[in-house]
């Protein structure tokens, strides 16, 4: 069982380190290489941030608008933009689709940056570093990594790494997936082929009764669901695992 956290914000260092310190119980936190080194803030983010602050209306004008430029299928009624996002959107486009919200609400995303920090500092990260804990790469922006081509994922993959070393001076072997879904089988294992001496293992969701002993295909389990789910996915699928090998 290995503890993980995602992307980087500033609520893991203040809120979670402290008590795994105290217990003494290591961690890895995998890194968004431009949200925590160019201060950038992550396009899933600004979307969350949007849909929980605008009326749904104003939301849907500025949906439907960018469907109709762009030729992208049209957001549904009660559908989040993150969902949206994720199914219509051409990955290339997410940061300049994203900044058209921000233009037309006339939202100024790197003041709230500035104000608020949501991601960790260099000092916060070192400080991680010495206390015991990992750090990995989690891609320079956050893509969907199964609508990239193998060049955007060997990019999106070995850039961020070099980048979170270069700037942290330490070692960055491990890298999980953006929402945890996997690149297609064929690019990962060219992957792995081509750079097992620069990435160790590589973290995604896959919820399979086998197959789950391979480094390079660490399964992980959100937390974002219930405790009655979490519970059933922590306890019960390892038993069913046991039973079907």
């Amino acid at each position: 069982l290995i503890i993980t956290f995602d992307d980087g914000f500033s609520s893991i260092y203040h809120n979670a380190i402290p008590i795994l310190n105290d217990y003494n119980i290591p961690s890895c936190i995998y890194l968004i290489s431009d949200c925590v080194l160019k201060k950038k803030m992550m396009w899933r983010n600004i979307l969350f941030y949007i849909q929980n602050n605008y009326e749904n209306d104003l939301i849907g004008n500025i949906s439907a608008a960018i469907s109709a430029e762009h030729e992208i299928n049209k957001k549904t009624e009660g559908q989040s933009l993150l969902k949206w996002s994720m199914l219509s959107w051409p990955m290339g486009k997410r940061e300049i689709l994203t900044n058209i919200f921000l233009d037309e609400l006339s939202i100024d995303i790197n003041q709230y940056i500035s104000h608020y920090k949501p991601y960790m500092q260099k000092k916060e990260l070192i400080k991680i570093l010495n206390s015991g804990h990992t750090l990995g790469t989690h891609s320079i922006s956050h893509p969907n990594f199964s609508k990239l081509n193998y060049d955007e994922c060997e990019k999106e993959i070995l850039e961020s790494k070099k980048e979170l070393e270069n700037h942290l001076k330490c070692k960055i072997e491990h890298f999980s997936y953006p929402f945890g879904i996997r690149m297609k089988t064929s690019y990962e294992k060219k992957l792995i082929s081509n750079h097992s001496n620069k990435i160790k293992s590589m973290a995604g969701i896959k919820f399979k009764f086998n197959e789950y002993n391979n480094p390079y295909e660490i399964e992980r389990d959100k937390m974002e669901v219930s405790r009655f789910q979490s519970m059933l996915r922590l306890y019960a699928v390892p038993i069913a695992r046991r039973l079907v090998d």
